[in-house]
């Protein structure tokens, strides 16, 4: 009944995948890799609690947000469900205003993270583009973009291709966990690559041969868009080694 309640109260605002016990839960964790898990703690085949440590314990599901709802309130299970990697543990009965206040305030938060694990990614120069902290779908966008992203015909059905999910599902899974399009997050990869290249490049270097080489095919949209990133013009960033690109 509360599941149904639950269900009711959040499919307004997000997709609901519902499970009946926490062996059914984690396989689904497993296979779809939700934004953030909604759980019971008294639950059969597998409780909340075990649950929890099974998707800590797995690096492809250890980093989604757990929130426990339980009628047993005291400090002893309140600990062992934080402990197990949950971030709240929520008595019942619960404000439901208050609980979509909460869901709200870790999606932001593991949003912003995101962007900033990215950000910080996309300017490493000779390090592995990826991060052990970053969402394993936005890792694996990365890797397709790192790979392919100078190719001026570069789609987002290709990178949806190389991903094996379909295009609405890329857009859905980049929106939700970066708050950008994969779109965004091309151009964004591309600016910053450019950024890289000049810095260390020949004073008579073309503007154009850098905007080619990461992937623009218009010379004049790539020095709109650079201006708009790092509010410099590419000729500016010519030879300024050492200096790290501004973050959009």
């Amino acid at each position: 009944l509360i599941c149904a309640g639950l269900k009711s109260m959040l499919e307004g605002y997000v997709n609901v995948l519902v499970a009946s016990n926490g062996k059914e839960a984690l396989d689904l964790a497993v296979k779809n890799i939700p934004d953030i898990i909604l759980s019971d703690v008294e639950m059969p085949v597998m409780n909340g609690i075990e649950m929890g440590r099974r998707l800590a314990e797995d690096d492809t599901t250890s980093h989604i947000p757990v929130l426990f709802l339980s009628a047993r309130n005291d400090e002893v299970d309140r600990l062992l469900g934080l402990q197990s990697g949950a971030l709240d543990y929520i008595s019942k009965p619960f404000s439901q205003s208050e609980l979509l206040v909460k869901l709200a305030n870790i999606l932001k938060i593991r949003q912003k993270q995101q962007q900033h694990i990215l950000a910080e990614s996309m300017v490493r120069k000779g390090e592995n583009v990826t991060s052990e902290e970053m969402n394993p779908f936005v890792k694996r966008m990365l890797e397709v973009i790192e790979r392919l992203y100078s190719d001026c015909d570069l789609t987002m059905e290709k990178v949806a291709k190389e991903l094996c999910v379909s295009q609405s599902t890329l857009l859905r899974r980049s929106r939700s966990v970066l708050g950008k399009t994969p779109i965004e997050v091309l151009v964004e990869f591309r600016l910053k690559k450019a950024y890289q290249l000049l810095q260390t490049a020949a004073v008579d270097i073309s503007v154009s041969d850098v905007a080619y080489e990461v992937g623009f095919s218009d010379p004049s949209y790539f020095s709109r868009k650079f201006r708009d990133c790092f509010n410099l013009l590419p000729s500016q960033v010519v030879g300024r080694d050492g200096v790290s690109p501004a973050r959009p």
